[in-house]
């Protein structure tokens, strides 16, 4: 099976269509302000986000068309809520629509690759990036350089 024969079946497969489609739906329902439970356990146990905290209420703000909420709680939001939608009607499709999108896939394994590799990458940058902010404005860390005011904390808490 050729490469892009098989990055069209995976992105388009049985298994990520339900996925997309349910996602989509919880989006939907989902109230953009949260359900007041805290899951993400990174936060919980180090008191940083990770790469994917406010990514569920930023996706459903995102199906509601409020783009700037979603961008302000997390810009992957609007992101994966494209990605999705291009899976869930990509399954709904009749056969000749996805051999249209199955041709673009087969016809461009790298363009493929290359935009997945980099979309990777920077969500990962993006939760380094999250995480070294909410790290460094922490304040109950001794021996801690805050870049706001720039002051070093010493053990003895004196500047």
């Amino acid at each position: 099976m050729r490469p892009g024969r098989r990055a069209f079946n995976r992105l388009f497969g049985r298994f990520n269509a339900t996925v997309a489609w349910l996602v989509l739906v919880l989006a939907c329902v989902h109230p953009p302000s949260g359900l007041g439970l805290r899951v993400c356990w990174t936060k919980a146990s180090f008191g940083v986000p990770c790469p994917g905290c406010g990514l569920s209420r930023s996706m459903s703000a995102t199906v509601r068309g409020d783009f700037g909420t979603a961008v302000g709680l997390n810009p992957f939001g609007p992101v994966f809520v494209s990605i999705f939608a291009v899976i869930a009607v990509g399954s709904a499709l009749p056969r000749r629509g996805r051999r249209g999108v199955a041709r673009f896939i087969i016809r461009n394994p790298s363009a493929t690759r290359a935009t997945y590799v980099t979309l990777i990458a920077m969500f990962l940058l993006f939760g380094v990036v999250r995480a070294g902010r909410a790290f460094a404005e922490r304040t109950d860390a001794p021996n801690m350089v805050h870049f706001h005011n720039i002051a070093v904390v010493s053990d003895s808490g004196q500047p």
